[in-house]
């Protein structure tokens, strides 16, 4: 019976993706060997142009725990959606292939099993956190953060990266969701916020990141917002008629 879920969306990752799921499979035999028979990844390909869907479904081979899903066109929100839809896990985590943390992971699921919490956030902006990305990352991270707490109110400290869930708080708010690029997750935390789920956040370490450019990310993050906006105003008001 599957307990956790663990959801890897990837994108034309063929250089690195044998290599982190074979180093993420040594770290679960290690750390959380108590949940080898409960958990399976998800590896969410979406519209690779090189052959990682090829190796992702090779990976299924060597790996009874793994299964892959295909979409036809690149869209890490539509990936990171259908991932969480699909799991059949309790407990769903949003991993990243860039930096996922086995520690997160362990302590995440300690969180959801034995407090009144709904969503843990690793989160690089926390004091403890120990953030080894070059300076603009960190400093786009920051001010992205800044502009959220101003316009939505948001609570936390950081919407990207790694997330884990309880399946059944988080599934009603995903069909809300408008946005399916790379604000996906903002926005769903968002909404989460908004419903009054319990979200806490813990330090998290890293030192890679994803090497998208960051002006071609730009123009689309700044459409995204802006549905987000409209459907954040959308569901408070409905939720004042009740």
């Amino acid at each position: 019976m599957v307990k956790l879920s663990l959801i890897l969306p990837v994108y034309n990752e063929s250089k690195i993706i044998e290599e982190e799921v074979l180093a993420l499979d040594k770290s679960l035999k290690e750390k959380l060997p108590n949940w080898l028979d409960k958990l399976e990844l998800v590896i969410v390909e979406n519209g690779s142009t090189d052959n990682t869907l090829s190796l992702a479904c090779g990976l299924t081979k060597k790996f009874s725990y793994i299964r892959v899903t295909h979409l036809d066109k690149p869209s890490y929100g539509k990936a990171l959606k259908e991932g969480l839809l699909i799991g059949k896990g309790d407990y769903l985590i949003i991993l990243n292939i860039h930096f996922h943390n086995i520690e997160f992971i362990k302590e995440a699921l300690k969180i959801l099993e034995e407090e009144k919490v709904d969503i843990v956030v690793a989160s690089k902006n926390l004091r403890e956190s120990k953030d080894e990305r070059p300076f603009l990352r960190k400093a786009i991270t920051k001010l992205f953060n800044l502009f959220l707490k101003i316009f939505f109110k948001y609570k936390g400290t950081d919407t990207h990266g790694m997330k884990a869930f309880k399946k059944d708080s988080i599934i009603p708010l995903i069909s809300k969701c408008v946005t399916e690029g790379e604000l996906f997750d903002t926005e769903l935390l968002l909404l989460a916020q908004l419903y009054k789920l319990q979200i806490k956040e813990i330090p998290t370490n890293i030192a890679r990141t994803s090497s998208r450019g960051i002006i071609k990310r730009i123009k689309p993050t700044l459409k995204d917002l802006i549905k987000i906006q409209k459907n954040i105003r959308k569901w408070q008001k409905i939720q004042k008629q009740f």
